[in-house]
């Protein structure tokens, strides 16, 4: 019996070889080619809704764009998401609602009802908190609860459902906001999601068979999640890169950086349940996702110690202060680009790693060397950059 789905592709036989490949195909082109393709079409339409309704980002302190800009990218592609989530019924893909399909379902409509509403009305912090909190609630309200914590060296430990709901909603919260505080330059927000969401489903994708060539959507399904918020993503990243033309360009917003935050944190909750062998660790996902996570803590640690204002608009975080050294967006973007992709690499060397307690502290280790050395290597091209610093670049 085949382990993997790798291991069907490899298969002896070619013709059964041949099959799963046609199979992987057929799949991916609707959990991500469909998804992509009304995505771009649906963002589009956001556009011109945004012109026409003023819903612009203005140029500020905390942005690097120069020009005002289409903010609801992200209200397109999240309607490109739930569109593909209805045509799993059409495709006879019928699948119980879990509880954490739920939460994905009514947590992500809170996450992005709240988000527009802060891009129509620029709301109060405590009132986006407010909203913020009724998408975690749906983690409560539904009853999911992640129930197993794997450690190095220490094994699996099963969790308490309280336990488990309340690391829940701790990690959605934050990761809605890790999103958002990071989705401040072209194409960064997206691109980490499609690599995010992509890694999630290749892991998980690929220990979903369960019995034999059957491939069953029961263990499929998390990894079709994260498939298709990797595939409206491309749909976003299509009129966000660096360079495009401004009359099709936007942004993915507040709506679309709190949906997708979302979305990508329950998803990998989700992921960290289930057979041993098969689960991608909590610890996997924070490699996975270290990239924002280390920028957004690394810049709050810093701007504490240095006693600013931390509700105040700022340009600090270490990407902006390569652009603020001079880099243009597109290069930021392109060595952010390999950041994220040596993430994603080492969280699913570590997901593979289970049982060898020794090589994933290796791996541990490894990031932290990596997002060090960004660390040191900002502050060098800072130097270099003079007392003079110049722009980096503009998004038109």
């Amino acid at each position: 019996m085949e382990k993997t789905y790798l291991d069907l592709l490899r298969h002896p036989e070619p013709l059964y070889a041949l099959e799963a490949l046609i199979q992987a195909v057929w799949w991916g082109a609707r959990v991500i080619v469909f998804p992509a393709l009304v995505s771009m079409l649906l963002v589009r339409l956001t556009i011109t809704l945004s012109h026409h309704y003023d819903v612009l980002a203005r140029p500020s302190d905390r942005g690097s764009h120069s020009i005002p800009t289409p903010r609801l990218g992200g209200l397109g592609s999240a309607a490109a998401f739930y569109l593909t989530m209805f045509m799993f019924l059409v495709w006879n893909i019928h699948i119980p609602l879990e509880p954490w399909r739920l939460v994905v379902l009514i947590g992500g409509a809170w996450a992005l009802i709240g988000g527009a509403l802060d891009d129509f009305q620029e709301l109060p912090p405590r009132w986006k908190l407010l909203l913020q909190l009724a998408a975690c609630g749906s983690v409560v309200m539904l009853g999911f609860s992640p129930t197993t914590l794997d450690l190095p060296f220490a094994g699996t430990f099963e969790l308490h459902p309280i336990a488990g709901t309340v690391i829940a909603v701790m990690i959605t919260l934050f990761w809605m906001n890790i999103f958002n505080f990071m989705d401040g330059m072209d194409g960064q927000a997206a691109t980490f999601g499609i690599i995010t969401g992509l890694a999630l489903a290749l892991y998980m994708g690929n220990h979903g068979i369960q019995r034999g060539f059957g491939i069953e959507w029961s263990g499929m399904f998390a990894a079709g999640t994260a498939a298709v918020a990797a595939g409206t993503l491309i749909g976003v990243l299509i009129h966000n890169y660096p360079g495009r033309a401004i009359p099709k360009k936007t942004f993915l917003g507040d709506c679309g950086s709190q949906f997708y935050g979302f979305v990508l944190a329950v998803i990998a909750l989700q992921s960290a349940t289930g057979e041993e062998g098969s689960r991608f660790p909590w610890i996997a996902s924070i490699i996975l996702f270290s990239p924002f996570i280390y920028d957004v803590v690394f810049t709050l640690i810093r701007r504490m110690r240095r006693g600013e204002n931390l509700t105040q608009a700022h340009r600090t975080h270490l990407y902006q202060r390569l652009m603020v050294a001079g880099w243009s967006h597109g290069k930021t973007l392109m060595f952010n680009i390999a950041l994220y992709i040596a993430a994603a690499v080492l969280s699913i060397a570590y997901a593979e790693s289970a049982g060898h307690g020794l090589r994933q502290i290796g791996l541990l280790l490894l990031t932290a060397a990596i997002l060090a050395s960004y660390t040191l290597f900002v502050i060098q091209i800072e130097k270099q950059a003079g007392p003079v610093r110049r722009p980096g670049g503009t998004q038109g």
